[in-house]
């Protein structure tokens, strides 16, 4: 949704859109921390753990181009080949 909010603002270049496009990338954050602290009172060490294993915005192998655990890059390399 907020980057259907950035293409609007884009097109429209208005203060009005502009505005708007704050107000609900602000309202995103705000569900966000509030799922996320829902989510470690309901899970708790779990969710924790997860997080730590996970990144917020951007996927990990995106930014550094290898497996995230030993066990993953094991694997991988024991994969055959396929044509």
């Amino acid at each position: 949704m907020d980057l259907l909010a950035l293409g609007t603002a884009l097109w429209f270049p208005e203060v009005i859109v502009w505005a708007a496009l704050g107000l609900m990338m602000l309202g995103e954050q705000l569900r966000r921390a509030a799922r996320g602290e829902a989510a470690r009172e309901g899970f708790g060490d779990a969710y924790r753990s997860y997080c730590g294993r996970t990144s917020r915005f951007i996927p990990r192998d995106l930014l550094n181009a290898r497996p995230a655990s030993p066990d993953l890059a094991r694997k991988a390399d024991e994969a055959p080949e396929r044509l």
